[in-house]
């Protein structure tokens, strides 16, 4: 993940575990008023936001799609969050996210998300999305999940440390 966000000129992560591996990523803040006020003064940020919280991740959300738009300032932004299934469930989503998901292109937003678990995320996640990296998994569920959209994912099984299957909804390849 964090090799895909260094690509993007305009980054908000929640990195709601503070992940060791994002320590030296990115500007941190714990509340997403520091991350609106850092976006509005420049161009190009890299922001960590660094909170668990599901009242920040449902206005930031509304900000990232509504009018007006988080006053331009997230206008062309990836939200990423590492470990998204604990902002929903299979059954759960908030509205805000779902509208960032259906209509976030709307303003150019992007939208990355990680999870160990894909039985654990909503459908409309795994519906949307145009990449998906999968790594190694075992669980059967897992794999029953992933096989109704992703051909041979027995392989998966067999992936070592580092290795990914990179399949897209409209071409199969790895």
């Amino acid at each position: 993940m964090k090799e895909l966000l260094a690509k993007e000129p305009r980054v908000i992560l929640f990195d709601l575990m503070a992940d060791p591996k994002f320590q030296n990523w990115g500007i941190a803040v714990d509340d997403w008023r520091d991350s609106y006020r850092l976006a509005a003064k420049t161009e190009k940020f890299h922001i960590r936001l660094q909170t668990d919280s599901v009242e920040h991740f449902d206005f930031l959300c509304k900000l990232l799609v509504k009018k007006p738009h988080g006053l331009g300032a997230f206008e062309n932004t990836m939200i990423a969050v590492d470990e998204i299934s604990m902002f929903c469930s299979p059954y759960f989503m908030p509205q805000s996210f779902k509208d960032l998901i259906r209509l976030g292109r709307h303003t150019g937003a992007k939208f990355m998300a990680t999870t160990q678990r894909p039985p654990d995320i909503h459908s409309l996640i795994l519906s949307q999305a145009k990449e998906w990296y999968i790594f190694q998994m075992h669980l059967p569920r897992d794999i029953e999940t992933l096989k109704k959209f992703v051909p041979d994912i027995e392989r998966a099984r067999n992936l070592k440390t580092g290795e990914f299957i990179l399949w897209t909804p409209t071409k199969e390849n790895d």
